[in-house]
Formats: C-alpha cells, sequence, structure tokens
C-alpha cells in the first residue's frame, strides 16, 4: 500500500469490483433475454406473459439494460485487471486518476475538506486554478456542479478502496500545509 514513508497508494478492493462487474454482465443478459426469449414470435401472435403485461416499456427497455450494463460491464472488467493506484497522496500533491493522469500539486489545492454525502465519504479538493488542473473524461464536468453544491472543485469519493479513510485522512493531514 505505501511504496514509502510519504506517500500512500490506494487502490479500488477487488471484491467490490468484481461484485459490480458480475452484477452488469447479469443485467446485460437480462436485457438480452427479455430482448430475445422473452419477446416471443410476433409473426405467430404468441408473446410472452412480461411483453404482454409491460408492452409500453418493450421497445426500448432491453436495448437500454444490453447497451447501458454492458458498457457498465466493459468499464469495470477493466477495472479488475487494473493494479495500479487509483489514488496516491504524496509529498507533492495528490493524484486520482479519475480526474487526470497527472498529480495535482499541493501549491494549487486552497482548500481540503472531508465530508459525508448520503453515507459515502469524500475528499473535497478546491483549486486555484482549474484550467492549470485539467480534468480528462467524464470528471471534469461535474467540477462545476461540485463547487455550485459547496463540495470543491474535484470530489473523491472513498468508497470500494483497499484503505481505510482515516488513513487518507491521516496522510492527506500529513501532506497537505494549507489551510483546512
Amino acid at each position: 500500500m505505501q511504496s514509502d514513508q510519504e506517500t500512500l497508494e490506494v487502490r479500488f478492493r477487488r471484491s467490490h469490483t468484481v461484485l459490480l462487474y458480475l452484477g452488469s454482465v447479469a443485467l446485460a443478459a437480462l436485457g438480452y433475454w427479455l430482448r430475445v426469449v422473452e419477446a416471443g414470435d410476433p409473426a405467430s401472435g404468441q408473446t410472452a406473459f412480461l411483453r404482454q403485461t409491460y408492452d409500453w416499456a418493450f421497445p426500448w427497455f432491453p436495448w437500454v439494460c444490453m447497451i447501458f450494463f454492458g458498457f457498465c460491464a466493459l468499464k469495470f472488467g477493466r477495472v479488475v485487471f487494473d493494479r495500479r493506484p487509483q489514488l496516491v497522496i504524496g509529498r507533492h500533491g495528490i493524484l486520482w486518476r479519475k480526474w487526470s493522469a497527472t498529480e495535482i500539486p499541493w501549491s494549487e489545492v486552497t482548500d481540503i475538506d472531508f465530508k459525508r454525502i448520503v453515507l459515502s465519504d469524500f475528499i473535497c479538493i478546491l483549486v486555484r486554478d482549474r484550467k492549470r488542473v485539467p480534468g480528462s473524461g467524464l470528471e471534469k464536468f461535474a467540477a462545476p456542479i461540485n463547487r455550485l453544491m459547496q463540495n470543491g472543485d474535484i470530489s473523491i469519493p472513498l468508497i470500494g478502496l483497499d484503505t481505510p479513510k482515516d488513513t487518507i485522512m491521516a496522510a492527506v493531514d500529513r501532506n497537505f500545509t494549507g489551510q483546512r
């Protein structure tokens, strides 16, 4: 977990990710089953019970299941085999792979707060200038919303990680010397 005294490397808990992967595969398979098996044979006039009962949902619901949960399965499948640290807290900055492949230097961080939102813990980071620490992927679009909700620019969820919240908080306290 720790590569040296001052750096904390945190990975996803593999058991949680495997369960999310299996759930996504099961729900994508359910979409396929609804589309192919449960649809029945419209030419013969024979339709299955679910098709008769929920006819309004059958044009789109199986496709939504297959596409959405299929993408989720691909994403979680990739994460299961990615053993790189997802969160690295060191004396020079903090790296969160979902935000960016580059480290956010402590000099760009103006404030860090630990928040509990709907039974989930987060590290909320407020940065001086978001343009100097640009995000990549979908997380960058959440920064303005996070700021409006007073959760900083970058909100790092601490759920599903292999390191306890207290250890992560201690590493942030040890390395971040700005205002708290």
